[in-house]
């Protein structure tokens, strides 16, 4: 048993000998990186997985040649062992300082992912692994149990479930744990539970500060911010794509760059009939309540797309774009309410539908916020 803890010793020394260098070379890594926090990257959490389950993977084996009272371990394996470490650790400890000394050139190597020492610990875990699943098969064969021979499947089970057989019951029995002829066995909890509660631990300590301390975006930032982009989104498509913009899914919009491009679309093609500042012409008065075909936005799209050809108005539908007719259609509704010098006569009737105006201040590009007129 002596031996056996001496082993264990090793490999405790060992795990740490190869993971103290990764440390600073994580620290040089992060200084270099232009990423400073990694908590929202999937890759980093599914390599933090990969290493958590490694290493428990190590502790279970570790404990399997802890468990096997009878086992005898080569006096070779331990050498090897300890020669596996001290070239490993000499191998990093000069890349590390290959790092820091080469920090100010410029190449492109998966020495300066983030990742790597992430990279290097898991091949490590992955070496360790091997040199424990060797170490095992490598055992002394003669190891029973209840005299018979345990294999390593068998073995790696009773490391997982270090539960007291049925016949040595009476060694972990509570005798004052008796209720309704019920008794009570103090076994110990299986290692793999124990890991995964300290896991839980872990991540309270971390999900807590930097979600509730201000770090990180609550669940209603998080869903504010899809909103945001996806209206964002939205608004683009309805300006660039051609087949979403009609007289049917047309929206006011006064947002300043809406305007601005409707009044020189306006400017160039309207002003002839309708006035520079939409006072009329040939064309009706945009500034009054009186309209000819409508005033809801869809009545004005719908009329400038088709146009009028009994009275002489083109459909300039040929000319303009679905998004320039509807940012046309913004224009002149903001004209509406306006005094322009020498406005035409009323023609047509009061627009006794919803109001064609908008306050131009208080619209906005939210889907949210957005105004429909429909006749």
């Amino acid at each position: 048993m002596n031996l056996l803890s001496e082993k264990s010793k090793k490999i405790v020394a060992v795990v740490i000998s190869l993971i103290a260098p990764l440390m600073v070379m994580a620290a040089n890594a992060t200084e270099e990186a232009s990423k400073t926090w990694f908590i929202e990257e999937p890759v980093f959490w599914v390599l933090i997985a990969v290493a958590a389950l490694l290493l428990y993977l190590i502790y279970a084996l570790g404990q399997l040649l802890i468990l096997g009272t009878k086992w005898r371990i080569r006096d070779k394996g331990g050498k090897g062992m300890m020669l596996l470490a001290f070239v490993t650790c000499t191998l990093l400890s000069g890349n590390t300082y290959a790092q820091s000394t080469g920090a100010s050139a410029s190449q492109t190597s998966i020495v300066n992912d983030p990742y790597f020492p992430l990279y290097i610990l898991i091949l490590v875990e992955l070496i360790i692994v091997s040199y424990l699943l060797y170490s095992i098969r490598v055992a002394d064969r003669a190891r029973t149990q209840y005299g018979r021979k345990l294999g390593v499947l068998s073995m790696m089970w009773k490391g997982l479930n270090p539960a007291k057989p049925v016949e040595k019951e009476e060694d972990i029995l509570l005798g004052d744990h008796v209720y309704d002829g019920i008794q009570e066995l103090d076994n110990v909890m299986p290692p793999w539970l124990r890991f995964l509660f300290i896991a839980t631990i872990i991540f309270a300590v971390i999900y807590i500060p930097y979600y509730f301390l201000g770090y990180g975006p609550t669940q209603k930032e998080r869903y504010d911010e899809s909103i945001a982009k996806a209206d964002a989104a939205k608004e683009e498509r309805m300006k660039t794509d051609v087949a979403l913009v009609d007289e049917n899914t047309v929206v006011i919009n006064q947002a300043p760059e809406i305007l601005s491009a409707g009044k020189e679309i306006f400017t160039t093609y309207c002003s002839a009939c309708h006035g520079n500042e939409g006072e009329g012409g040939i064309g009706p008065n945009f500034a009054d309540d009186y309209w000819i075909h409508g005033g809801s936005v869809k009545n004005i799209f719908a009329t400038i797309k088709h146009g009028v050809p009994e009275k002489g108005m083109a459909a300039w539908n040929e000319i303009l774009t679905p998004p320039q007719i509807a940012d046309v259609c913004n224009y002149i509704i903001s004209l509406h309410g306006t005094n322009p010098p020498n406005p035409k006569e009323p023609q047509g009737e009061i627009w006794k539908g919803e109001s064609a105006a908008t306050d131009s201040s208080a619209a906005t590009s939210d889907t949210s916020a957005v105004v429909m007129l429909e006749k």
